[in-house]
């Protein structure tokens, strides 16, 4: 095998719970994997002024320039690098549905149907993960009965959903979360 590093991608808004997150996801899955490089960037915005942004010049822009000039911290952690040393990207965003920083000519239009077209493939622009409504929304998994068909909020409730999870839940602390947990969580998805 090549000594060179793999390196993958991790965007995301958020700069709490987000990193807190992927930080616990990489250590759990990839530090035993001597050959990948994961370098973890937010956007600070959200999914919508990303895609807004690389649409208004048809996606002929890539996703770490882009990330470049909105977001300072991850302009310092990019500074070295260019798209092309990224073999993976993948894109992890909340849902948002109560911002309304969408492009009023986009109104009325399924946005989040085009950006999962759009951020499709980890080896292009990106693969897009989407977190409904919100990243915090994995303290709701019950390991217990594993019943996630009903974990659901009304959109006129999401601005008010981050006050209202358990902390009982094994998911309060993002950095003590195991394979195990982890598992469940994509059994949840």
């Amino acid at each position: 095998m090549d000594n060179k590093k793999k390196k993958i991608l991790f965007i995301y808004e958020g700069v709490k719970a987000e990193e807190a997150l992927l930080k616990n996801l990489v250590r759990v899955f990839f530090s035993s994997a001597a050959d990948i490089s994961i370098l973890n960037c937010p956007a600070d915005g959200n999914i919508y002024m990303l895609w807004t942004r690389l649409k208004k010049d048809e996606f002929e822009t890539n996703v770490v320039d882009v990330l470049k000039e909105m977001s300072v911290i991850a302009k310092a952690r990019l500074e070295d690098f260019r798209a092309s040393d990224f073999s993976e990207i993948y894109l992890f965003f909340d849902y948002d549905g109560h911002n309304d920083n969408i492009p009023k000519e986009y109104a009325n239009r399924d946005i989040l149907g085009e950006m999962l077209e759009t951020f499709n493939n980890e080896t292009e622009l990106g693969k897009l993960y989407v977190s409904y409504p919100m990243i915090e929304s994995i303290k709701e998994i019950d390991t217990v009965t594993r019943d996630y068909r009903n974990l659901y909020i009304p959109l006129d409730e999401v601005a008010r959903y981050k006050q209202s999870f358990s902390v009982d839940s094994a998911f309060a602390h993002y950095n003590c979360m195991n394979e195990e947990l982890w598992l469940t969580a994509c059994a949840a998805s």
